[in-house]
């Protein structure tokens, strides 16, 4: 794996989907950008609306009801990248933000193809029931598509 030292990274690719976990996974890519001169893309991945949902909340809106679509909304996807970015300012650091429907393993490489990315960092997940479950199986679906290096930051100790 090239040595950040050397300034050989180009972009880094990091993940959020707000957790403490993440966050620290994006503080350890930042940090690795800052070092080598590299830019920072931060992901956000979410679920796009299927045609099953839009058209069950436009029945709901034609009979008076809320509907909610949050998990095919970027809404909030857009705001935990920007709190993120937000977290990891810094005047050298140039930041790019993507929020990407798809799966976040698959949205993590898309952005790393995209933009010729020499590493991926993930955070490795908290001891927190179900999160390391979810964490695991993001670094699994990595592994096989994954083009370039994959970085696990040990987050174990974020509360």
């Amino acid at each position: 794996m090239p040595d950040a030292a050397d300034g050989v990274y180009k972009a880094i690719v990091v993940g959020t989907d707000g957790s403490p976990s993440a966050a620290a996974g994006v503080h350890a890519a930042a940090a690795l950008a800052l070092a080598s001169g590299a830019e920072l893309h931060i992901v956000g991945a979410y679920r796009p609306p299927t045609w099953r949902g839009r058209h069950n909340a436009a029945q709901a809106r034609r009979g008076g009801k809320r509907f909610d679509l949050a998990a095919g909304d970027p809404t909030g996807t857009l705001a935990l990248l920007d709190d993120a970015a937000e977290a990891v300012a810094h005047p050298r650091l140039a930041i790019q933000l993507h929020a990407v429907a798809a799966e976040p393993a698959q949205a993590l490489c898309w952005v790393a193809d995209r933009h010729g990315a020499d590493l991926i960092v993930v955070g490795s997940g908290s001891l927190a029931r179900g999160t390391r479950l979810v964490r695991q199986s993001v670094l699994e679906r990595l592994d096989p598509i994954a083009r370039c290096p994959v970085l696990t930051v040990d987050t174990a100790h974020v509360a």
